[in-house]
Parts: C-alpha cells; sequence; structure tokens
C-alpha cells in the first residue's frame, strides 16, 4: 500500500524498538518504517509486536486498509 500511493519518508531508524524489525527483508526496511511512522499498521495492545512473516488475516487488511484512508484524509 505505502508503494502503490508513492508514500515516502520513512526512517528505518524508527524501527528500532520493534521486537520484529529481524525478519523484516532489507528490500522492505523503508516501506515498513514509512507506513509505521503513519501509523498505518494495527497490532492492539502491541504495535511493536507484528508478525511480517505470517499470512495477513481479514480483520488486518480492514485494519490497513482503514489506516490507509485517515493516512490520506479519506476517513
Amino acid at each position: 500500500m505505502v508503494n502503490g500511493l508513492q508514500f515516502v519518508g520513512g526512517n528505518p531508524n524508527s524501527l528500532s524498538v520493534c521486537v520484529y524489525r529481524a525478519q523484516i527483508p532489507s528490500f522492505g526496511t523503508d516501506s515498513i518504517a514509512t507506513a509505521t511512522e503513519g501509523k498505518i499498521p494495527v497490532n492492539y495492545p502491541a504495535p511493536e509486536k507484528l508478525s511480517p512473516a505470517r499470512d495477513i488475516t481479514c480483520g488486518e487488511i480492514s485494519a490497513l486498509i482503514y489506516q490507509t484512508l485517515v493516512a490520506t484524509n479519506r476517513a
């Protein structure tokens, strides 16, 4: 979503508090940082504990779409 909407500006250092950082492939670090800084990924109650290596659920997809709409001022 970040790439498709051409969001930019993420700082990979913002992922230093994330316990899953080592699981992020190097090609995705900037995109994940951009999404995280834009508050697009949602994992309640512990946002620092996402699981990037597992399949995404329908609920998580819905949350990502909603958060993206918020980030683009469409919701």
